[in-house]
């Protein structure tokens, strides 16, 4: 905080007028105890975001949209198309506020002008709202005003003990302890119940689905205490099936070959996984590449299967030549084994691949890859993440049994795909292994 005391106190008739203050919100240095981020889904949860210094108060709303952000990458204040940020003194009267940053003409207000990276609002009031109609960075404000009485009541002090939080679906979820000095009651909302929901007194989280969601705890104002909130994010991804022999979220394992041109179409991409394109500068290139898995042991495994998310864009009208899914034995040619799913439309909109069946390499040490063709003419875009196999543990053990053997006290116990099973069910198939020799039993 800057303030300076302008020289504004010029003799009238009958007395002075008003000492004129200036006070400097500098967001370069000064984050006001919010967290600056390079996230891109990560906005301010509270509605409305509140900063107060001194007399004076900001306060974003989201109006709709995603409010607001502390960007680090330029340590700058971001208010997002939609969101009203308003200025406003408590008991005193505003006469200017300047922004200095970038994109500013998309920050609207009577009587504010000036250009993309510096404006200046004046007039005489005690709140000035400020609409966004598109994404606005923020490097300083500096507002003029008269009068105003601070707000002396101590800072409500709510902290989570971490502000992200990423799980699995399958996962147990413990939620972030936290700590408060108000002495008012908190209350706790999910702005995402599809994916997350959360007891309004309590604070206990229940896990719904994959997605993110914040959670942000609030305290009203109290003659002791200020109003305060403070929030962080969970991240729930799929549930890795607990039979899976690769899982590959974003293909960060997958290793390209290039098979004809030069131009290498597939890259990792840190979102969207793997990503193959022959477009670049404008010029679709013809190649041909495969973005292949590592080893992949199925010695012991039957049923195999491959499942993944896949999304396809700039296509005329099919990706019939253009996409496969391959495969071939370790140390082998690879071989064509099915086309990918095509979509319902072309779009960034990812979706189930139906699964594709690799059952005909039970038993063998095998690679599967996303074989990526553009042509001169069609150089589309295939983008596929949330790569598994998934195979059961192969039984050699044909004969069965009844579970009467007088041993059966030391027995231990398996299903059909390999797993302990510690209570069997009477009328189950298992396999049942006694000093090291197993046997199919009904129990």
């Amino acid at each position: 905080m800057k303030k300076t005391l302008l020289s504004l106190c010029a003799v009238v008739a009958f007395g002075f007028s008003a000492a004129a203050e200036e006070l400097t919100m500098d967001f370069t240095s000064n984050s006001y105890g919010y967290t600056y981020t390079t996230d891109g889904n990560y906005y301010e949860a509270a509605d409305p975001t509140e900063i107060t210094d001194g007399a004076i108060t900001l306060s974003v709303s989201k109006n709709g949209g995603n409010g607001c952000r502390f960007w680090s990458a330029d340590k700058t204040f971001r208010v997002y198309n939609k969101s009203i940020t308003t200025i406003s003194i408590n008991g005193g009267t505003i006469t200017s506020i300047a922004f200095t940053g970038s994109k500013l003409t998309a920050l609207a207000a009577d009587g504010f002008t000036g250009t993309a990276s510096a404006k200046t609002w004046t007039g005489s009031a005690s709140s000035i709202p400020f609409t966004a109609s598109g994404s606005v960075t923020i490097k300083t404000i500096t507002i003029t005003y008269t009068g105003g009485t601070v707000d002396t009541r101590k800072d409500a002090g709510l902290a989570f003990s971490e502000t992200s939080v990423t799980l699995r679906l399958n996962e147990e979820f413990t939620a972030p302890t936290l700590t408060k000095e108000t002495t008012a009651a908190v209350t706790y909302a999910s702005d995402a119940t599809e994916v997350a929901t959360v007891d309004a007194t309590t604070g206990a989280v229940s896990i719904v689905g994959v997605g993110t969601a914040r959670i942000t705890a609030t305290a009203e104002a109290n003659d002791e205490y200020k109003a305060g909130s403070a929030s962080y994010l969970i991240t729930v991804k799929e549930a890795i099936p607990e039979n899976a022999l690769l899982y590959s979220e974003l293909g960060e394992e997958f290793t390209f070959e290039q098979v004809e041109g030069t131009f290498e179409p597939w890259t990792h991409d840190s979102q969207y996984g793997l990503k193959g394109t022959g477009y670049s500068g404008g010029t679709n290139n013809a190649a041909t590449a495969i973005a292949a898995s590592p080893v992949i042991d199925l010695t012991n495994y039957e049923s195999a299967q491959l499942t993944f998310k896949n999304a396809f864009n700039f296509y005329d009208d099919t990706i019939d030549g253009f996409a496969y899914v391959v495969v071939k034995e370790e140390g082998d040619d690879w071989v064509e084994l099915a086309t990918p799913t095509a979509p319902e439309s072309f779009s960034w909109t990812f979706y189930d691949n139906e699964p594709i069946s690799l059952a005909d390499y039970d038993g063998m040490k095998i690679q599967i890859g996303f074989k990526y063709v553009s042509t001169t003419a069609v150089a589309g875009t295939w983008e596929v993440k949330n790569i598994v196999v998934t195979a059961n543990a192969a039984s050699s053990i044909d004969d069965m049994s009844a579970d009467t053997d007088a041993d059966a006290a030391n027995a231990v116990y398996y299903n059909l795909q390999g797993a302990r099973v510690d209570n069997p069910v009477n009328g189950q198939v298992y396999i049942r292994v006694i000093n090291n020799k197993a046997e199919k039993v009904m129990f």
